[in-house]
């Protein structure tokens, strides 16, 4: 096994997946913020230092449980188009999300090949989550809309924001097919031209 590669049986992923120390160390500050904004906002230090602690918690479990085996996910669908993340440089790297974003289709079949591995990553994430989000997106756009009316009209911004991103799990999935066809084998590209 290469320097970087996962394994496949899930035998130390520690490496590349956050650990509950790593989970932690980035929790801790974003709990002490949101508890310094809530202490600040209702002038209750113990409610601040509560939902502090609460959403702390919350962080270290997305980043341990959800962000984690995302990355693996990520990188498993990269390195079944025959390529890795690991063995590209930085900038190949940003070439390959560049192709994946409506970015020219590289020249480079390991740019390319990792390119495919991203885009087919993102079509699987983004259709799992599109279930989810078919309901969760008009709900809190309706919430987000009756709060602006009732409480503050800045709620609008989320509104905005939330029908915004209902726009996007709706169109992405057939974007994301467009460019998988188009980032396709080097032979199917050069018959179509």
């Amino acid at each position: 096994m290469e320097h970087g590669d996962l394994p496949k049986n899930g035998e130390g992923t520690r490496n590349r997946r956050p650990t509950r120390g790593r989970a932690v160390l980035a929790a801790v500050p974003f709990g002490i913020a949101m508890g310094a904004m809530n202490g600040i906002g209702q002038g209750n230090w113990i409610s601040g230092l509560v939902s502090g602690i609460v959403a702390a918690a919350i962080f270290a479990v997305l980043l341990v449980g959800v962000i984690g085996p995302s990355l693996d996910r990520m990188h498993r669908a990269v390195r079944a188009e025959g390529a890795s993340l690991t063995d590209l440089s930085g900038s190949q790297k940003r070439r390959a999300q560049r192709a994946v974003n409506r970015g020219p289709v590289p020249n480079d079949d390991r740019v390319r090949r990792a390119a495919v591995g991203l885009a087919k990553h993102q079509l699987v994430e983004i259709r799992r989550a599109r279930r989810l989000f078919n309901w969760t997106w008009p709900i809190l756009t309706i919430l987000f809309a009756a709060v602006a009316v009732i409480v503050t009209p800045w709620f609008a911004i989320a509104v905005v924001l939330t029908v915004g991103l209902w726009w996007f799990t709706r169109t992405q999935p057939a974007r994301l097919q467009q460019r998988i066809a188009l980032l396709g084998d080097p032979p199917a590209r050069a018959a179509e031209r």
